[in-house]
C-alpha cells in the first residue's frame, strides 16, 4: 500500500465499527477492487474502509461521470424511488457512492437539507429489506453542499426495495435482477 496515508478513526454511530480512512484518491478504473480488498482484509477486525476525498478527488470523479460504483442525484426528496433503487443495487453488487447535490452531467448544484441523514436512514428503514449499511459524508464543493452516500457491498444479500424488487448495478444504471443473478446471489451466500 505504498503512498497511501492510513489512519483509524472511531465511529460509534456505525454500530461500534471503527472507520479506517484512506486519504487520497483511488482511481476505480485502474484499481476497481482496492477498497473491496481492504474491506476483506479488515472485515474480521470489524473496520470499515472509507477513502477520504478532497476537492481535487471529487472534481476528478465528477469529471469521469457515472459508472458501476458512482451515481449522481440532484436530490433525494423528489426522486426517492430512484435513490433507493441505486442504494439497493450497490448493496447487491460491489458497493458504490451516490453523490447527492450533483446533476447527471457531474456538475455540483448543491443541496440544502438540515435533516438529510435522518431522511436517508428513515427511507432505508422503511423501504429496504434488509436495510443496507451506509455512511453519509457532507462536503463543500464549488461553494455548494453535496453529500456522499457510501454503500458497502452487502453482507445480507439480496436487498429488496419494497414494492419494487431486487436491483443490481450494471454499468451506470440500476436494473431489476434477473433470475440467474438472483440464483448467483443466493448461491454466493453459502
Amino acid at each position: 500500500m505504498k503512498g497511501i496515508d492510513v489512519y483509524v478513526e472511531e465511529a460509534p454511530q456505525n454500530r461500534g465499527v471503527s472507520i479506517l480512512r484512506v486519504s487520497g484518491y483511488v482511481d476505480t478504473t485502474t484499481s476497481p477492487d482496492l477498497e473491496r480488498r481492504l474491506q476483506a482484509l479488515l472485515r474480521e477486525k470489524r473496520y470499515h474502509v472509507v477513502v477520504d476525498l478532497g476537492p481535487a478527488d471529487i472534481e476528478e470523479i465528477l469529471s469521469r461521470g457515472e459508472n458501476n460504483q458512482v451515481e449522481f442525484k440532484t436530490d433525494v426528496s423528489s426522486k426517492q424511488d430512484e435513490f433507493l433503487e441505486t442504494i439497493v443495487a450497490f448493496a447487491n453488487t460491489a458497493g458504490g457512492t451516490v453523490f447527492v447535490g450533483v446533476n447527471d452531467n457531474g456538475k455540483a448544484v448543491g443541496i440544502y437539507d438540515q435533516k438529510f441523514d435522518e431522511l436517508v436512514h428513515n427511507l432505508l428503514r422503511g423501504r429496504c429489506e434488509p436495510s443496507p449499511d451506509i455512511s453519509i459524508e457532507k462536503k463543500q464543493f464549488d461553494g455548494k453542499t453535496i453529500y456522499l452516500v457510501r454503500i458497502d457491498e452487502g453482507e445480507e444479500k439480496p436487498y429488496n426495495l419494497r414494492d419494487r424488487g431486487f436491483f443490481v448495478r450494471a454499468g451506470s444504471t440500476d436494473r431489476l435482477a434477473s433470475r440467474i443473478e438472483m440464483d448467483q446471489i443466493y448461491s454466493a451466500r453459502g
